[in-house]
């Protein structure tokens, strides 16, 4: 792997691109429950790599098992917050009623 992120910065400077490491992650992904696999060190840019278990990418959070349920619940939170919000503040003000 390491290899390959030379190989992709090597590019990158090429083409006058700079990844930043700080804002870089690494996540291995392993949809098996049983085997983790080892995690060797990566380097970027002379700077360590972290890594991590969950990763937002595109706006999309998933985590080492491709699975994106808790952005699914997350966007869930955020979506009916302001709904019950806007319910409970139209039945201050008389105006609507909840399941009547």
């Amino acid at each position: 792997m390491q290899a390959a992120l030379e190989e992709v910065d090597a590019w990158a400077h090429k083409h006058g691109l700079i990844f930043n490491p700080a804002k870089t992650q690494v996540m291995l992904c392993n949809r098996g429950r049983k085997y983790s696999p080892k995690e060797p060190e990566l380097w970027l840019g002379g700077q360590k790599l972290s890594y991590s278990d969950n990763i937002k990418y595109l706006g999309v959070q998933i985590n080492k098992r491709l699975i994106w349920s808790h952005h699914v619940k997350d966007r869930y939170k955020k979506c009916t917050h302001p709904a019950i919000q806007v319910a409970a503040h139209l039945m201050s003000v008389g105006i609507g009623t909840l399941g009547k």
